[in-house]
């Protein structure tokens, strides 16, 4: 039997150490989160909601269900440039919390995103209020595994592995499901989360914008200095923005997508289609 060619013995290496990485990359993505972890961003949520949260730090995206438990982990990696995204171009990926509003098949799609790509809503009514600029967020995939190495290596996207994608989008419904994207995780307390959540319901419902029997269509989530507030109705979903101050709670601005349609946050602040290409 003759020896492998020093080619054929490096080839072989390379995929053993291929086969480690994309070991330790599931490794690192199984830990469940405790739910005082959770509580800090997910303030509430709503029965059969589902929500993903990207954690930069270890990189990983996890599933959270709606008992606050850990259903699905994934390796992912964010912008190359670490904080929240201030500006287009600054490399960063956006922390708080945003919605998804359309899904678009890689064939159409240069390689570098891979076999699918998830538009976000950034920059929502908070981000914009602070003048905040940049689009073309998304989650996708990619044709260059290796970088999956680098825990920051995009433009300010959420890049996981093509296979992990086509897993991930099965969690997703177009217009409902939030993406929470923070550096690290913060210690919260699950009866201040209910105290807040509490709050926020009552203000809906004194403006108007909830009814008291929709309260288990509602969830909350921490975005920034403020929250949104989520109901589902049907086959849309309505979203407020808000915050507050010492004056009390205010609204900031809201929002109604269709159930896997496209959002109102398609276009831009002065009302003009995206380029769904710029960060």
């Amino acid at each position: 039997m003759s020896k492998p060619s020093v080619l054929g013995r490096t080839a072989l290496a390379l995929a053993v150490l291929m086969g480690l990485f994309f070991l330790s990359v599931e490794a690192q993505a199984s830990p469940e989160i405790k739910k005082e972890y959770l509580a800090y961003n997910i303030i509430k949520l709503a029965k059969g909601q589902k929500a993903l949260l990207v954690v930069k730090s270890r990189p990983v995206l996890h599933v959270i269900g709606d008992k606050l438990g850990t259903l699905d982990a994934y390796h992912v990696i964010s912008g190359k440039a670490r904080g929240d995204k201030q500006r287009r171009g600054d490399l960063k990926t956006p922390e708080g919390t945003y919605f998804f509003v359309e899904s678009i098949d890689g064939k159409k799609l240069p390689g570098r995103y891979g076999v699918l790509a998830v538009v976000t809503d950034y920059p929502n009514p908070i981000d914009r209020q602070a003048k905040k600029t940049g689009s073309g967020i998304w989650l996708h995939g990619t044709d260059d595994p290796p970088r999956l190495k680098r825990p920051r290596d995009s433009k300010g996207c959420v890049v996981a592995l093509n296979d992990d994608v086509l897993r991930i989008i099965n969690y997703i419904e177009i217009g409902r499901t939030p993406v929470i994207v923070v550096e690290a995780l913060v210690r919260g307390s699950l009866e201040e989360a209910a105290e807040t959540g509490k709050e926020i319901s009552k203000f809906l419902i004194v403006k108007g914008l909830l009814k008291a029997k929709e309260k288990n269509n509602l969830s909350i989530f921490r975005h920034s200095n403020g929250f949104v507030a989520t109901v589902a109705r049907g086959t849309k979903t309505d979203r407020y923005y808000i915050k507050k101050d010492k004056a009390g709670w205010s609204l900031i601005g809201k929002e109604s997508q269709v159930v896997g349609g496209k959002s109102q946050s398609l276009l831009d602040v002065q009302g003009k289609p995206r380029d769904l290409n710029k960060k």
